[in-house]
C-alpha cells in the first residue's frame, strides 16, 4: 500500500492488497478497499466516505481520479472514475464502467457493467440512465 502526504485513514477502515492513495485524501470509518485481485488507485484530494466498498476483479482494476467524492455506503467495483466526480450515497458502479470527468452518480443509482458515462453527466435510477449532460 502506498499513501500520500496529509492523507487521513480511519482506524476502522480496511485496506488490503495493491492500493495507492494520493495526497490530501480521506478514507473514512468502516470503508473497505480491497486491491486483492487487481490494483486500486485513488487520486489526490479524493475521499472515500463511511461504509464504502471498493473492490476489483482480475479483469477490472479501479482508478479514482483527483477530487472525487465517493459517498457513504457506495460500492465501486472494477470501474474508472475520472476527476471531479461525485458518487452518490449508496450508489453502485459495476465492472468496466467509465465515469467521465465532472459527472455525478445520484444516490442509490446502479450503473450496469461496461457503461460509458460522458463527462459532465448526471446519472440516476436503477439501472442508471443519463438524465442530464
Amino acid at each position: 500500500m502506498e499513501v500520500g502526504n496529509d492523507t487521513y485513514i480511519a482506524k476502522s477502515a480496511v485496506i488490503i492488497g495493491n492500493v495507492s492513495i494520493g495526497n490530501r485524501c480521506g478514507i473514512w470509518e468502516n470503508a473497505v478497499i480491497r486491491g486483492d485481485l487487481n490494483k486500486i488507485e485513488i487520486g489526490d484530494e479524493s475521499n472515500v466516505q463511511d461504509c464504502c466498498v471498493l473492490h476489483v476483479s482480475p479483469e477490472h482494476p479501479i482508478k479514482i481520479g483527483r477530487g472525487v467524492s465517493v459517498g457513504h455506503g457506495a460500492i465501486v467495483h472494477g470501474a474508472t472514475v475520472d476527476d471531479d466526480c461525485i458518487i452518490g450515497i449508496n450508489s453502485t458502479i459495476l465492472d468496466g464502467v467509465h465515469v467521465g470527468k465532472g459527472s455525478i452518480i445520484a444516490a442509490n443509482a446502479v450503473v450496469p457493467p461496461g457503461k460509458e458515462i460522458p463527462p459532465n453527466s448526471l446519472v440516476a435510477g436503477v439501472p442508471g440512465k443519463i438524465i442530464k449532460q
